[in-house]
């Protein structure tokens, strides 16, 4: 599915709308899209643009050098940003 036409759609309509900032860091260069509800646990299908945002992945963010979306991983955003608190 992550590598399907509608999913492709889905990321490229997300920076679009929203840009290559970063949504967990606030830092350009956003190169993956992460989903608003964690994917893991509540499967959209991907044709809303509204359910994800731009966010560093793999190749982290070039100023702070986080892997934002991974280190999000499948918790809700409150829980994330708590555990970045720490």
């Amino acid at each position: 599915m992550r590598n399907g036409h509608r999913y492709r759609e889905w990321r490229r309509s997300v920076f679009r709308h929203y840009g290559r900032v970063c949504h967990l860091c606030g830092h350009a260069g956003a190169t993956d899209v992460d989903h608003l509800k964690p994917h893991a646990h509540f499967h959209d299908d991907h044709t809303d643009y509204r359910t994800g945002r731009p966010a560093h992945g793999v190749q982290g963010c070039p100023v702070c050098k986080v892997k934002c979306n991974q280190v999000r991983g499948d918790q809700a955003m409150q829980d994330a940003h708590e555990r970045e608190l720490d």
